[in-house]
């Protein structure tokens, strides 16, 4: 009997979950066709590639969709049952509130999981493919992986490095300029190289000159040089991740890509707090999916018992809205360190936990 009611529960609710998500990516899609058509036909963007880039779309709309179609189905399910007075039977059979709940929540939580895998391998493979797209079709820049120009990087021990060309397959660096600051943050160090060789362990510059400065940024020494090596163990191959990994987007990078560029960053001392947030928010956004039937549940039947009609449309694109609202703030105030990555990433799931807790024991009352 009771297997029988769960498959009927999940039945219910997988039906308008369907017809939702199908209707908003489709009205997504649409909308993203409109927003980008005039781009694709001034760059001449042939029709394969023009094509793909709208089908390679679908995996991201599908990833920020799922939440509302989430919700929408369990306010629209359980307040059609409860219409039905098929909820007040059910209790009447000895089946608690939270006992009715139960399949809908189970299956909310490994639509999150699913999520999470969604992300990290369908969602991030096909925005690299849109990206590319996007890159070489459209604003018909070059994205080799090969080379990189004007680089910057913050290294460990307070030193920076500026230079104007790398070159991963020759091991090559020109124009070189490496600054060493203390920890009060002024110069100590600076050398000038006309170029750079990796050997396989160092980097080894040519033609220039070392300075050394005091504390009033007077030059207390300064050498012309054939060769030194420099204070820089990353390896070509390295400073490309770094600086390529910049450059993209957060929907673009795996969870495991993340951490390990974050790993690597922290050996050469640079912030890492914007990807910190990034990297704890790819656990916290599929857990939305989970949140919504968490709120949506006791909503629907709160409001019905209330004597409310249910706008379930309406009343699914403003938790929409307001829980996006809340995580965006949340990964604001993570950014600019007024809070930590996990709670800045975390804050609106939090929230909105508390509040499905508090209408789960309010409805049951």
């Amino acid at each position: 009997m009771i297997k029988i009611l769960d498959k009927y529960l999940i039945v219910n609710f997988l039906r308008p979950f369907f017809y939702s998500l199908i209707a908003f990516t489709g009205i997504m899609l649409v909308t993203n066709v409109f927003e980008t058509i005039d781009a694709l036909i001034s760059s001449q963007v042939s029709l394969t590639y023009s094509c793909q880039y709208f089908l390679l779309k679908i995996p991201q709309i599908i990833t920020l969709i799922l939440p509302i179609s989430i919700l929408l189905a369990t306010l629209f399910s359980l307040s059609k049952l409860s219409y039905q007075n098929e909820i007040t039977a059910m209790k009447a059979n000895g089946l608690n509130i939270y006992r009715i709940f139960t399949p809908i929540l189970i299956l909310a939580f490994f639509l999150s999981i699913l999520s999470f895998f969604w992300n990290e391998t369908m969602v991030v493979k096909a925005n690299q493919i849109v990206n590319f797209i996007k890159q070489t079709q459209i604003k018909k820049i070059d994205v080799s992986q090969d080379e990189a120009y004007h680089i910057s990087l913050y290294l460990s021990g307070g030193r920076f490095l500026r230079s104007s060309y790398l070159n991963k397959n020759k091991g090559l660096m020109e124009d070189i300029h490496l600054l060493d600051y203390t920890p009060q943050n002024f110069l100590k160090v600076r050398l000038d190289a006309k170029y750079a060789k990796w050997n396989g362990k160092n980097w080894i510059s040519g033609q220039g000159v070392k300075r050394r400065f005091n504390s009033s940024g007077e030059i207390v020494s300064a050498y012309q040089f054939k060769e030194e090596i420099l204070p820089l163990t990353k390896s070509p191959d390295d400073i490309l991740e770094i600086i390529f990994f910049e450059k993209k987007e957060p929907e673009e990078i795996s969870f495991f890509s993340l951490l390990r560029y974050i790993t690597i960053l922290r050996k050469c001392g640079s912030k890492v707090t914007n990807y910190l947030v990034e990297f704890h928010m790819k656990v916290s956004f599929p857990m939305i999916n989970f949140m919504m039937v968490l709120i949506g549940a006791p909503l629907a039947l709160f409001t019905t018992l209330k004597g409310r009609s249910i706008a379930e449309f309406g009343i699914s694109i403003f938790i929409g809205f307001i829980y996006w609202g809340t995580m965006a703030i949340g990964r604001s105030l993570g950014r600019s360190e007024m809070l930590s990555p996990f709670l800045s990433a975390w804050l609106a799931n939090l929230i909105f936990g508390f509040l499905g807790i508090y209408l789960l024991v309010k409805v049951k009352k």
